[in-house]
């Protein structure tokens, strides 16, 4: 029986500075951690110390049940060695079962004494989009 929600596992698998400013290449790994395909369309970073600059992943993300792929984002971090930044996000636009769903993943983002961020993984929470709109009454 399948879960109520998607699952996933997400990790980073590098990062490469961009150019002279504070943008990153950040390379990703994401796994489908449910039995039935997952799709996914975007991956938003908007904390402002981990941000990202575009957010639509093109092509999709098709992933089939237990299946992984790779994908890259771009972000802003200026941030120098040593200090922590709690409760960055990255937030996919996905479609499970046929609904449509988000995907958050809080991470934890650290700077290492190269100024290089790496990212680990705080928590994974979804929700089913659109659950809150209001029915419409005379």
């Amino acid at each position: 029986m399948e879960a109520r929600a998607p699952a996933i596992a997400l990790a980073q698998r590098g990062a490469q500075r961009e150019d002279a400013s504070h943008r990153w290449r950040i390379r990703w790994a994401v796994a489908n951690r449910g039995e039935a395909p997952l799709e996914l369309f975007s991956a938003r970073l908007p904390h402002g110390q981990f941000k990202g600059d575009g957010n639509e992943l093109v092509p999709a993300l098709t992933l089939a049940g237990g299946a992984a792929a790779e994908f890259e984002t771009f972000v802003r971090c200026e941030e120098p060695p040593g200090p922590v930044t709690d409760n960055a996000f990255v937030i996919f636009e996905a479609v499970w079962l046929g609904a449509p769903w988000r995907i958050f993943v809080r991470l934890r983002v650290e700077i290492n004494g190269a100024g290089e961020p790496g990212t680990s993984v705080q928590s994974i929470t979804t929700q089913q989009a659109g659950f809150s709109r209001h029915l419409q009454t005379n």
